[in-house]
């Protein structure tokens, strides 16, 4: 295993960007432990908590402290080794304190009493920053009573969710930063009244120091200097890094007033305690680190000058330390547990492993990295990033099914063979990951000890346990080997066992638990709909084809994403027993067969690169053979080759084809003379279709008379899928992208780039003459549209022309007409088009070809959506037609929230208001909808929630005594009830409108968002409908 992730030094020496000698007081300054453990006195059950880090802390008279910890305030008696819960009361009434779910792992919504810092002015009161309430508590401590009786507040618009606060008595003010707000406000101390307001991201701490304001932001990871009269910033120094000696941070949390020359900075992420120049905000010495040893931090969340002395919280690790300020020694620990790190031996140079050396940010940029879906990922904080391409995937969150602790932070990793091992300080969590060829990765979780590190070959923890690596990974092997077996024995895994087998009871979860959490780990709406196949099954049947179909679809709509959760990700595979490498559209290889022989650097590698600058060069005519493998779930209709230039084109040529079963025969499909040769985009092309679908996976092309030098040269081929086989890899059943012979895109960026669920994917044509998409027509209406997604503004097109076509060679084709593209309109800063097609069509193929356009006067597209005139059978059609009328008129944004005092209160008044302005949001689009409902109609409006957070709005009629729900935003009809679209019995696309939504807000559809979710909000009457608005 490397060690190069972690710095040694000796404490005598100075070494590295660690520079500087504690003698000098300047640089890098070690901790000098020394002195033994205190233990604390526990009571309340106020001892370490994953959930309760200590943040705040602030002195009180006879070395006693008050300490804040996001749930409650603890009275912590130094010399007692003692803490106290605080009980709060308020003059005002009741106080709601600030509660942990049941499973320990989330704040409860409701909440009034939540505080984050604390400060104990020179009038003896205590002020509280209070987070979820958005305001800073006064009142009076008493100590020994353990009693805080709240008698005021200061808040403000500026004061959302408030970190720490300080007061100055000299000037008169209650000065607070607020994280949610990004604001440092200032309060007169008496009046409360709010004097100044200064703009600093994700505000933290909060210091006064002659006569000066200074703060933290976590945004910009600074420092800054603000005048106490005005609010304005005079200076600030700070950025993203390890190194505090070049003023770098990573989360710097809190800041004191060390003297009237020096300020002092915790920064808990990256472990480092800093003093600074108060006039320069230039470090001149730190100290800690985090790491595994009783001379280095885990999570320094704050660092209080006390006497002479620093305060730090060491919060992950459940240590309160007190250092001399100068030197750093270590006067006084206290803690929860008896630390046990391991000791020298005698004799030897102590070393120290300091964590974060070789990261730069958030990622770990050491040679080290662990191996998940197929590739090589870096250790990240809370996430796994790419060393080469790929989404980054994120660890699960704090609550989840796979992490029941808390939040897994900077990761630690492991690896070895067939296993990968990653884990962080922050949390009692660790994952493995299980891989064999060609199954899906599998993901365990295991718990272990907070505070644990890797030391070598071993985790290690401060309580004094060391586990081998190799002896856990042998477990989680087993574990992996168990799971595989039981996908050899169904093909699939039920949730019984997959609670059984991962051992969730392990981490704590009941039965009920674990099926509510595995619930809530599909979160996006690919994951619902996967989940909907899932809960399909029973414990002892399940229909397969449609689990593995589910899969399939889960993983190209993913494919592309930048992010992806890792469980939601690994359940999909997992439970299906697909794995989601081998889940690609098509993969296509490439072999030398039946003779075939290349000059040396020009065989069949050449296909495989990303450039059309290479080709495949034969010897001669008899060895001019070449084999195409196509693996995946598709069809496929016949090849497309890329020859070298015109002139080196074969004349003709024999395709065989065969399955890839073993003793499978080469059978041919067809013999092609007199080959057609098409330049499109300066290269030589040809296409050679199947005279029927072809269930091959195996292609051999076979020369048979060459060209100008007689053998097969060429830069490419690829597989022409048919459109049954491609209609399954885009949003919609009625068309499908077929082979366009016209046109001609980069390498790519073709319309497999449309075909992803994200659009940051974009089609971009070579030139205008190759500016063309070609579609099959699955849908027995007439086209009438399309909805085209431009790359950009400056990048859209001012004329098309469609064709019709009866042959999907689009030899003898139609012009349908030309059509001008109007000004496009914005959702979620992308670009739009909508295109009327008149007279109406219908064909089984078409040809999109642009004209004209603006900047580069080519094709890039993100999307491409044909609109067709659907009506379909069933449902109510006036509704219908309604739905689809409102959600065509009005464009989706922002919208109307509030109405001023001059709109009158109805709903008449309020559908004009929302026509009138730039766009509406799915609430507008309901209130439109239903006021040009015939009247006396019954309807009613909800506000749906899905898993993930995402809210919509649609609204539920009822005819002849059964129920639809109609959606005006995306102008859908769901032929069921509400109730049966969370349960997930309703056919969702079954008006086939579902096909044709925008791709922005195709989340917001079928079982992807509506299968499991909650509803948040009904209205059922006018008044309720138009109540939000004033």
């Amino acid at each position: 295993m490397t060690t190069s992730w972690r710095i040694f030094f000796v404490v005598a020496l100075c070494v590295g960007y660690l520079s500087g000698c504690s003698e000098e007081k300047h640089g890098y300054v070690p901790l000098q432990a020394g002195s033994a453990v205190k233990l604390l006195a526990v009571s309340n059950d106020q001892g370490l908590n994953s959930k309760n880090n200590y943040v705040s802390v602030a002195p009180l008279a006879d070395n006693k402290f008050v300490i804040a910890n996001y749930v409650s305030l603890l009275v912590l008696d130094r010399d007692a080794g003692s803490l106290c819960k605080v009980s709060a009361e308020s003059v005002f009434g009741d106080v709601e304190e600030a509660r942990l779910s049941e499973d320990q792992q989330h704040f409860l919504e409701s909440i009034t009493y939540n505080p984050t810092g604390v400060f104990v002015g020179g009038n003896g009161k205590l002020y509280v920053a209070n987070y979820k309430a958005n305001n800073i508590l006064v009142g009076s401590l008493d100590a020994a009573g353990c009693k805080y009786l709240i008698e005021g507040e200061y808040s403000s618009v500026d004061t959302r969710g408030p970190e720490n606060v300080v007061v100055d008595q000299s000037a008169n003010l209650l000065i607070s930063a607020n994280y949610d707000a990004g604001t440092i406000v200032a309060f007169d101390l008496d009046s409360k009244e709010e004097k100044w307001s200064a703009a600093i991201a994700q505000a933290h701490g909060v210091t006064v120091s002659g006569g000066k304001v200074f703060a933290t932001g976590l945004t910009e990871r600074k420092v800054y200097e603000i005048d106490i009269k005005t609010g304005k910033i005079i200076n600030s120094k700070g950025s993203l890094g390890w190194n505090p000696m070049e003023s770098q941070y990573i989360w710097p949390t809190s800041i004191f007033s060390l003297n009237k020359d020096e300020l002092v900075v915790a920064d808990p992420q990256s472990g480092f305690v800093s003093v600074l120049n108060s006039s320069t905000l230039d470090v001149i010495r730190y100290t800690g680190g985090n790491g595994p040893s009783e001379n280095l931090f885990n999570y320094p969340y704050a660092a209080v000058p006390v006497d002479g002395e620093l305060m730090v919280l060491s919060s992950m690790r459940g240590e309160i330390l007190f250092l001399n300020s100068d030197d750093m020694d270590v006067s006084e620990r206290l803690s929860f547990s008896e630390e046990r790190w391991s000791k020298p031996e005698a004799g030897e140079t102590k070393s120290i492993p300091v964590f974060g050396q070789e990261w730069k940010g958030y990622v770990d940029m050491s040679e080290f990295s662990v191996k998940l879906r197929g590739e090589a990922y870096r250790l990240g904080f809370g996430n796994l990033s790419p060393k080469k391409s790929g989404p980054v995937l994120n660890i699960p969150d704090s609550g989840s099914l796979f992490n029941t602790g808390a939040y897994i932070y900077f990761l630690q990793g492991y690896t070895e063979s067939d296993v990968d091992i990653i884990f962080s300080s922050s949390s009692q969590t660790l994952l493995g990951v299980v891989h064999k060829d060609g199954y899906p990765d599998v993901l365990i979780p295991r718990l272990i000890d907070l505070d644990s590190w890797k030391v070598g070959e071993s985790l290690v923890s401060g309580i004094g346990k060391s586990v081998n690596f190799e002896r856990l990974s042998a477990d989680i092997k087993d574990a992996g080997a168990k799971y595989y077996g039981r996908l050899d024995d169904i093909g699939w895994v039920e949730k019984t066992a997959l609670y059984s087998v991962l051992a969730f009871s392990d981490l704590g979860l009941d039965y009920d638990q674990f099926l509510t959490r595995l619930d809530a780990a599909f979160a996006t709406a690919a994951g619902r709909e996967f989940k909907l196949a899932y809960d399909q099954c029973s414990e002892s049947t399940c229909d397969r084809s449609a689990l593995k179909k589910a899969a399939y679809s889960y993983f190209r709509e993913t494919s592309n994403l930048p992010y992806i959760s890792l469980d939601e990700y690994s359940l999909v595979g997992m439970i299906s027993g697909i794995s989601p490498m081998a889940s690609q559209k098509v993969n296509v290889d490439y072999q030398g067969c039946e003779g075939a022989t290349y000059y040396q650097g020009y065989g069949v590698e050449i296909l495989k690169t990303d450039t059309l600058n290479d080709y495949l060069s034969a010897v001669d005519l008899p060895s001019s053979s070449l084999c195409v493998s196509v693996k995946g779930d598709a069809s496929v209709i016949g090849l497309d080759v890329i020859w070298n230039d015109v002139e080196t084109a074969p004349k003709s040529l024999e395709i065989y084809g065969r399955d890839g079963g073993e003793g499978s025969h080469w059978e041919l499909l067809k013999k092609y003379s007199g080959i057609k040769v098409v330049v499109v985009g300066g290269y030589a092309t040809s296409q050679f279709t199947f005279d029927n679908k072809s269930d091959f996976s195996k292609f051999y092309i076979k020369v048979l008379n060459g060209g100008v030098q007689n053998r097969l040269i060429l830069r490419q081929v690829k597989p022409i899928l048919s459109a049954a086989a491609k209609s399954a890899m885009v949003p919609s059943h009625l068309f499908a992208f077929v082979h366009c012979p016209m046109g001609g895109n980069y390498l790519g960026y073709g319309t497999e780039a449309l075909e992803t669920n994200s659009l940051n994917d974009y089609l971009s044509a070579q030139s205008l003459e190759t500016s063309s998409v070609c579609f099959s027509s699955s849908s027995d209406s007439s086209l009438v549209g399309l909805n085209l997604g431009w790359y950009s503004a400056d990048e859209v097109g001012t004329l098309v022309q469609v064709f019709g076509s009866a042959s999907p060679t689009f030899s003898r084709e139609v012009s349908v007409g030309k059509f001008n593209v109007g000004d496009p309109y914005s959702i979620s800063n992308f670009f739009f088009s909508d295109i009327a097609v008149k007279p109406q069509s219908r064909y089984p193929f078409y040809r999109v070809r642009l004209l004209e356009g603006k900047g580069q006067g080519r094709l890039l597209l993100r999307s491409f959506t044909p609109i067709y005139s659907v009506e379909g059978t069933g449902g109510n059609a006036a509704a219908r037609r309604l739905a689809r009328a409102v959600s065509k008129n009005l464009h989706y944004g922002v919208g109307v929230s509030s109405a001023s005092h001059n709109t009158k209160q109805s709903l008449d008044d309020l559908e004009r208001l929302i026509a009138s302005a730039e766009n509406a949001h799915c609430g507008n689009y309901a209130l439109v909808f239903v006021s040009k409902l015939p009247k006396n109609t019954v309807w009613k409006v909800y506000d749906v929630s899905a898993n993930d957070g995402r809210v919509h709005s649609v609204v539920e009629l009822e005819f002849d005594r059964e129920k639809y729900v109609y959606d005006p935003t995306l102008g859908i009809e769901y032929r069921c009830s509400l109730s049966a679209m969370i349960d997930g019995a309703c056919k969702y696309s079954a008006d086939p409108s579902f096909y044709q939504v925008n791709p922005v807000l195709r989340a917001f559809r079928g079982a992807g968002f509506f299968y499991g979710a909650n509803i948040k909000n009904v209205y059922s009457s006018s008044r309720d409908l138009i109540s939000p608005y004033f």
